[in-house]
């Protein structure tokens, strides 16, 4: 399956294409440049693999929680793109593609270490509004990432783990600011942002599941009504 993978919603923009056993892509840390960036980035991993729009299978995003703008961006080109041709299109949940990132020890985008051993799951963290956290708990489940919890939006103070998560990994998206929260004692963590490359694995997994969702169904994530858009239109 060929499957390109946009991964805006932080600081990073990130663009992967999968072709069976092969992976291009394009990771970068430049805040506020999605805009600038994305649609030549993509251009360049589809000139790499030598296919153009028309011969992807599948189409997958960043659904957030995130950067308001990054997510927009993201969804809108998705969207842009998949258009043309009616490619199927997966949202995916950032949390979930940085827990699959950090589980994976990817080296870049802002890591601090690579995994050197395997977790039951991941509890990602991600800087939400002054004071606030974006959390995801994900555990493995064979080849896929399941959720523990729905992905929430808490106090730094709230930000607590129940028993049973001591050998869990978390995984830092706050560039090490993770590490002063409650839910951190006891657990290993990695310093990294979510890769495009985690998401087109993910966007596969997901589509064998739902299959096509219609594009008024594919939303934004926006915990506690933080922003008054909730569908892409």
């Amino acid at each position: 399956m060929r499957v390109l993978a946009i991964e805006t919603s932080t600081a990073a923009c990130s663009v992967a294409l999968s072709c069976g056993d092969r992976i291009f892509e394009d990771n970068r840390i430049e805040p506020r440049q999605h805009n600038r960036l994305l649609l030549s980035m993509i251009q360049g991993v589809l000139k790499a693999a030598h296919l153009k729009l028309a011969d992807l299978d599948l189409i997958g995003f960043s659904r957030g929680p995130g950067s308001f703008t990054g997510l927009r961006i993201g969804a809108s080109v998705a969207l842009g793109l998949a258009a043309p041709g009616n490619t199927p299109l997966v949202a995916v949940s950032t949390l979930e593609v940085l827990s699959a990132t950090g589980l994976a020890g990817d080296r870049e985008l802002g890591s601090t270490a690579s995994v050197d051993r395997s977790y039951p799951g991941a509890v990602a963290v991600l800087e939400s509004r002054p004071g606030e956290i974006y959390l995801g708990v994900y555990r493995v489940q064979e080849q896929a990432l399941m959720p523990e919890r729905e992905d929430s939006v808490m106090s730094r103070q709230e930000a607590q783990l129940p028993a049973g998560y001591h050998d869990w990994l978390l995984v830092d998206g706050m560039a090490g600011g993770a590490s002063n929260l409650p839910l951190a004692s006891g657990l290993e963590s990695m310093v990294c942002l979510p890769k495009a490359a985690r998401l087109a694995e993910l966007a596969v997994l997901h589509h064998a599941r739902v299959r096509k969702a219609e594009v008024g169904d594919l939303e934004l994530f926006y915990p506690r009504g933080s922003s008054p858009w909730k569908k892409i239109r």
